[in-house]
């Protein structure tokens, strides 16, 4: 999982130095990462949430994720524009 937070700075001011990569092994958790503050408790937790989100993937139907209809119908749109462009199927527009 990577994880990028960005932020704008003003452009009268020099851009500042790049962040520091942090690698964490496979039984560490977020909250390891004093940079994270009070994020990582919400990472861990979506973490800990994977392997009930893989188990119900197998069990469904359809294999895919099931989003809210409203709530995530961007994400949900990236991801079927996504497809189609890996599938093939824009590959003659001219963008």
């Amino acid at each position: 999982m990577d994880l990028y937070f960005l932020d704008s700075f003003p452009e009268s001011t020099p851009r500042p130095p790049d962040a520091s990569t942090v690698c964490l092994d496979f039984d560490d958790g977020f909250a390891e990462v004093s940079c994270l503050g009070g994020l990582a408790a919400i990472f861990d937790q979506d973490a800990n949430n994977l392997p009930e989100v893989q188990r119900g993937l197998i069990a469904s139907h359809c294999g895919k994720v099931i989003t809210a209809e409203y709530q995530e119908c961007r994400i949900r749109h990236f991801h079927q524009t996504l497809d189609h462009y890996l599938e093939g199927e824009f590959s003659s527009c001219k963008l």
